[in-house]
């Protein structure tokens, strides 16, 4: 073979290794971009989800009712249980959270239909309801969190910044875990996530007031939070905690080595005191 002859095949080989390159290139772009337009179309789904559900205090003595917050705190997916895209969105009154709702794009785990997922909590001292459509709503049987002094806690720092750093060292001696599967008994440690979905401050003194810290099951989902709350006592400001699930599992909370709150596992859904699920059908996304 001369060596023109090998050359000019070598010419053509590493033209043919370009175009399949530049291909891929162009394909794995296309791909992202019908990945972005996807993500793109849910979130608008699910921010008009979230406008059209209307929450409200059962009491209208309350002074003035809950403010749905116009963007979503969290953003997830899941994939072992084939949520491809979710959000949590907040509703608070007079500077304080008092409901939670994820709402998930799903595709079935047994037939892959997709569906939307509704999971609504509530973090109100008092009753409150929330309607969906004409055919859903929900109304609380109890207040959602029921607060208690966070054992060993510094007293409440002056300062904001102080504040805010003793917010995620109190979160830090938390520890949650869940169980997924009574028969077996299989339960797993949860993850607390670094950030909190949500800081919230005092209105009058304008320092932070509290947080709602998230920790997740698989990947990101927030399936229980803890919500950790500068109160009044007779000798002052002092640190507390409530907790509110967002999950059917089964949940043990420990403050360091002392088992502090626990719920059931629940495995047929049941009208439940303060937190609802459903599934409704989704149409598929077409990301052109």
């Amino acid at each position: 073979m001369t060596a023109s002859i090998r050359l000019r095949r070598s010419l053509i080989l590493g033209s043919f290794l370009c175009f399949v390159a530049g291909f891929s290139i162009l394909a794995s772009a296309d791909e992202d971009a019908d990945r972005e337009r996807t993500r793109a179309k849910l979130l608008s789904q699910m921010r008009e989800i979230a406008g059209q559900s209307v929450v409200t205090f059962v009491n209208d003595s309350a002074g003035g009712q809950p403010r749905l917050v116009d963007q979503p705190v969290f953003r997830y997916d899941d994939q072992p249980r084939r949520f491809i895209d979710a959000t949590v969105w907040v509703w608070t009154h007079e500077g304080r959270p008092v409901a939670l709702e994820k709402i998930e794009a799903r595709e079935n785990i047994n037939t892959g239909v997709a569906q939307w997922g509704y999971c609504f909590t509530s973090l109100a001292s008092q009753r409150i309801k929330v309607v969906w459509d004409e055919r859903r709503s929900y109304q609380t049987r109890e207040p959602g969190l029921r607060f208690q002094p966070v054992p060993g806690a510094p007293a409440v720092a002056e300062k904001g910044l102080v504040r805010r750093r003793q917010l995620r060292e109190l979160a830090r001696n938390f520890t949650a875990r869940i169980l997924t599967n009574p028969d077996t008994m299989n339960s797993q440690e949860m993850r607390l996530l670094a950030t909190p979905l949500l800081e919230y401050d005092d209105a009058d003194a304008k320092t932070p007031k509290g947080a709602v810290f998230a920790f997740s099951t698989n990947g990101t989902n927030p399936d229980f939070v803890l919500v950790l709350e500068s109160r009044p006592t007779a000798g002052g400001p002092a640190w507390h905690y409530a907790a509110a699930r967002l999950t059917t599992g089964g949940l043990t909370v420990k403050h360091l080595d002392q088992t502090v709150w626990e719920v059931p596992f629940i495995s047929h859904y049941n009208p439940l005191p303060t937190w609802a699920f459903f599934d409704a059908p989704r149409e598929p996304v077409d990301p052109k």
